[in-house]
């Protein structure tokens, strides 16, 4: 029987232009921080006000990550991305 690795996902935002929402996959440990590779959701904020990301698992590879947005003409919003995810 196969053992199944847990993961952490942690989502951020990056309040420094580029303006973006960020997430790794960590180990269960989340040891591994320094070395995960970073995956940039999007990175068309249009200033630093942007961020408190949620996210739920969808299915067993694949997540919905809810994050307050902002574009450059000031338009403000609740945006989503569906992330998959690597097993």
């Amino acid at each position: 029987m196969k053992k199944e690795s847990h993961k952490t996902l942690l989502i951020y935002n990056y309040r420094h232009a580029p303006f973006s929402i960020r997430t790794r996959l960590l180990n269960a440990e989340c040891t591994n921080f320094a070395t995960a590779r970073e995956i940039i959701l999007r990175e068309d904020g249009g200033n630093g006000d942007l961020g408190y990301p949620w996210a739920a698992l969808i299915s067993k590879n694949r997540a919905l990550v809810v994050y307050y947005f902002n574009l450059r003409d000031g338009t403000r919003h609740i945006a989503n991305t569906v992330l998959e995810m690597d097993r």
